[in-house]
């Protein structure tokens, strides 16, 4: 008895770890490819991405596009960004899909 219940504990415990595959979001009618607004990276799928960036004046000499870890959104970046503006470095960061304001995996784009 102890060997089926331990067995199904363990294909039980497998399956949580399966890997999931995020769909696609559908564009908007009219949507004609992904665009870098002021705000936001507007992703092939027509999913706004908000998006933060520091600029430095005049021409950089490096780009940076700043990706924040789990749990945490583009603003991680805000004491980072305008130092490296001033070095001359653009930054850009922006939230991934279900953190911050990003759309989260699965939704409509667009969300607020």
């Amino acid at each position: 008895m102890i060997r089926p219940v331990s067995a199904l504990i363990l294909m039980l415990a497998l399956a949580a770890c399966a890997p999931t595959v995020q769909q696609p979001l559908t564009p908007p009618p009219g949507f004609a490819g992904s665009v870098i607004e002021p705000d936001a990276f507007v992703v092939q799928d027509g999913a706004r991405l908000p998006m933060l960036h520091w600029l430095p004046e005049g021409e950089p000499w490096a780009v940076v596009v700043a990706l924040h870890g789990m749990n945490d959104h583009k603003a991680s970046f805000h004491l980072a960004g305008p130092q490296w503006a001033e070095q001359g470095v653009a930054t850009y960061a922006y939230d991934q899909r279900g953190f911050g304001r990003a759309p989260d995996a699965g939704s409509g784009p667009g969300r607020t």
